[in-house]
């Protein structure tokens, strides 16, 4: 009957420790454990040790994510020898439209300004000539940027192209939109790199939780260059370098895996 009476109060702090959601230790043996952390407290009789400390483990959460949606869609299609951009806006905002002109046929220009205009409509069309006080255009590749702004929000989409003969073609992706998804942004600094010069490109991304990101340059279904594959930790804008050299001209495929998650972009090696 002792034990029993003995035993009782220690079931009861146990059911409590655990309703509390602590992991509680006690060395096996005979008797009740003593000394833990949830009453009743029983003190240690001589020569035996007090078991470990309960302990409470914090998961890591993921950073709070806000990502402005203003736009519908928006979309880019050649027209002519210009261009035409759709945008349908989802509420009311100021809508931007910049084409950049990023590299010539033999080299890199980074980001020239050659046409810009706010779209009071939903579409806005670019004859592909040069517009005042902006740099005259030229074949090689571009991007258009459409921006969207309410107050401090703002949704930004971007479109790569190439321009040969004084006509457009829609290129694949080197940016992606924005969210709060594991991978939070990716996105290549511009659409083209190398030429005279040999100008390097960066790429970033942000990721929702701790992982092992993989990074990787391929070319016709094969990796030519790792750019990294190492822990990297949540909510911190991460930045890589490509360099060109060793590189043939042509399109390149930038992927990014970690754990579930695959995503590409692409960039031209002028």
């Amino acid at each position: 009957m002792w034990e029993v009476r003995r035993a009782l109060p220690f079931a009861g702090g146990t059911a409590l420790a655990v309703a509390a959601g602590i992991t509680l230790s006690a060395f096996a043996g005979a008797g009740p454990a003593c000394a833990q952390d949830v009453p009743p407290r029983l003190a240690c009789p001589a020569g035996q040790a007090a078991p470990p400390q309960a302990t409470v483990v914090n998961r890591p959460t993921a950073p709070s994510c806000s990502v402005a949606n203003l736009l519908r869609s928006a979309s880019v299609r050649p027209a002519g020898r210009g261009l035409t951009v759709s945008v349908r806006r989802r509420r009311a905002s100021r809508v931007t439209v910049s084409v950049f002109q990023t590299a010539s046929t033999r080299a890199v220009l980074g980001e020239r300004l050659v046409f810009r205009t706010t779209a009071r409509q939903s579409a806005v069309r670019w004859a592909g000539r040069r517009q005042a006080r902006r740099a005259t255009p030229s074949d090689g590749v571009f991007f258009v940027r459409v921006s969207a702004r309410a107050g401090s929000a703002v949704d930004t989409r971007r479109f790569a192209l190439r321009r040969t003969r004084g006509r457009f073609t829609v290129l694949r992706t080197f940016a992606r939109r924005d969210g709060c998804a594991d991978l939070r942004s990716f996105k290549v600094e511009r659409p083209a790199f190398g030429g005279r010069g040999s100008r390097a490109v960066g790429v970033s991304f942000r990721i929702a939780r701790d992982a092992r990101v993989t990074v990787e340059l391929r070319r016709g279904g094969r990796t030519v260059r790792r750019l990294t594959r190492s822990a990297r930790r949540a909510g911190v804008l991460h930045r890589l370098r490509i360099a060109p050299e060793r590189l043939p001209r042509g399109r390149y495929e930038v992927r990014l895996r970690f754990g579930t998650t695959t995503a590409s972009l692409f960039v031209e090696r002028i």
